[in-house]
């Protein structure tokens, strides 16, 4: 082999290798986003249920409340005994 047919064969891996690397990269990218907002949905659901146990508790732990309201920026919602 001679030196010219080397560096073609080097140039051609390096091409590759960061063709390979670059759908790598965009494919972890879609990934994390996935990832982010998964975690988003996540924390809102959390969230959604903390409150509601919280205001329950309210409810058993409140003498004469057979109701709460709970408003937010978003909604409100009230909370009765069961």
């Amino acid at each position: 082999m001679d030196f010219a047919k080397l560096r073609r064969m080097l140039d051609e891996a390096t091409v590759s290798a960061g063709k390979t690397n670059a759908e790598n990269a965009a494919r972890q990218a879609m990934e994390m986003q996935s990832i982010h907002e998964l975690a988003l949905v996540t924390s809102e659901a959390l969230r959604e249920t903390n409150v509601k146990e919280v205001m329950l508790v309210a409810l058993d732990t409140t003498p004469n409340c057979d109701s709460l309201q709970l408003i937010t920026p978003r909604a409100s919602t009230t909370y009765s005994r069961k």
